[in-house]
């Protein structure tokens, strides 16, 4: 699985100016891996992670996915190739965790046995009675194990993560980079994580920054982030 970014470009018209974001953007990301993409403040990374999982459009340029363009057919790129992790979690507070699951699994088309939804939710840490709790009655890292399990649950190749432990203590970000990682190295997933926090950039296979001069993208070495 490949996917590549090609000259992308993105700007909003203030008044009559054009303020750019990205122009002429390239990057490539592949499974088995764990992405990080890291910059300042307002440079830009949600825009991008919003451009990669076609919740928008960009001006100019293509993203594509094995050789085909995800804006061909956005709703079904998104329902098929790709995960979900906000960092406000996105869950329906009032349901619990299996039936938070359920319904996502239901919007996606994919049907599933509650014996493997639990399983899953196991695997990410939340057992026993956990699963039947009302999110509303769960810890923050809780809720965001929940919130990977749903993204996993119908098994896409791409994991979009917009600051997923920006709520969480360093013991809980740091488990759930952990989990992370597993998703690429042991399941072949495709992880992108937009976050400000460096040590969990110095611990992801390629750290990708947001370069606001050139709106573009840099690759950079793990030597060469200044903690």
């Amino acid at each position: 699985m490949k996917l590549v970014v090609k000259d992308l470009t993105y700007f909003y018209l203030d008044g009559d100016e054009m303020r750019y974001i990205f122009k002429d953007l390239n990057a490539l990301f592949e499974d088995s891996t764990f992405y990080t993409i890291i910059g300042e403040s307002g440079s830009g990374k949600t825009t991008l992670l919003s451009l990669l999982g076609a919740l928008d459009k960009p001006k100019s340029g293509d993203v594509l996915l094995d050789d085909t363009s995800i804006y061909q057919d956005m709703d079904k790129y998104r329902q098929r190739s790709i995960g979900f992790v906000f960092q406000n979690y996105n869950l329906i507070p009032y349901l619990n965790a299996l039936e938070n699951i359920e319904l996502a699994l239901d919007i996606a088309k994919v049907k599933k046995p509650k014996s493997e939804i639990i399983k899953l939710l196991e695997s990410v840490g939340i057992d026993g009675s956990k699963t039947k709790r009302p999110i509303v009655k769960l810890s923050g890292g809780e809720v965001q194990r929940i919130a990977l399990a749903r993204a996993i649950a119908s098994d896409p190749p791409i994991i979009l993560a917009d600051e997923p432990t920006g709520n969480l203590d360093s013991d809980t970000s740091d488990k759930i980079v952990n989990l992370f990682k597993q998703l690429a190295h042991d399941h072949q997933k495709c992880i992108i994580v937009v976050t400000h926090n460096k040590h969990i950039a110095k611990i992801s296979d390629v750290i990708y920054e947001v370069d606001p001069r050139a709106k573009d993208l840099k690759q950079i070495a793990v030597e060469d982030l200044v903690l």
